[in-house]
């Protein structure tokens, strides 16, 4: 069998994408290779991720999941010592002060944003379309009516006329 890559344990905090979707996680342990990583929503196995620390980026794939942590396969040789120096990211502040931008997590995703604009105006145009189609409906049938109705009481117009 092949010989374990000696893991360094560490408690480093981190965010992982799975997708489009962003969360919260704890880095326990690393090697050279790979990470431990604890997360409440772990990725499933197979799948690819991004793990930010502060200017660093891993990209690695899932080789187990459990039901709160995951092990990953780094594509790069993880940079441990740089990982355990980074500062962790600035506190999310209320508030910004004067012109300072707030955290990224404070405010709202700008895809996200995007994505729901785009469903209130797709759900505005739909309705739209309907009721006009509707409206075009109401109009034909009801000039279909009224020629239908207009021939007879024509015709009985006329012969209460003639007598």
């Amino acid at each position: 069998m092949k010989p374990r890559e000696p893991r360094l344990n560490v408690m480093i905090k981190a965010r992982v994408r799975a997708g489009a979707s962003w969360n919260d996680a704890m880095i326990l342990n690393m090697s050279s290779k790979g990470l431990l990583v604890r997360s409440e929503r772990p990725p499933s196995r197979g799948s690819f991720l991004e793990i930010r620390r502060g200017h660093h980026v891993i990209v690695a794939r899932v080789i187990w999941s459990g039901a709160d942590r995951f092990g990953v396969q780094s594509q790069d040789p993880v940079p441990a010592a740089q990982l355990i120096r980074d500062p962790d990211a600035a506190p999310v502040r209320s508030k910004p002060a004067g012109d300072a931008v707030p955290e990224r997590r404070a405010a709202a995703r700008p895809t996200e944003v995007r994505h729901e604009s785009s469903r209130h105006k797709s759900r505005a145009a739909q309705f739209a379309a309907i009721a006009l189609t509707c409206g075009l409906a109401a109009l034909l049938i009801a000039t279909a009516v009224a020629e239908v109705v207009a021939r007879p009481l024509g015709a009985a117009g006329q012969a209460l006329a003639a007598n």
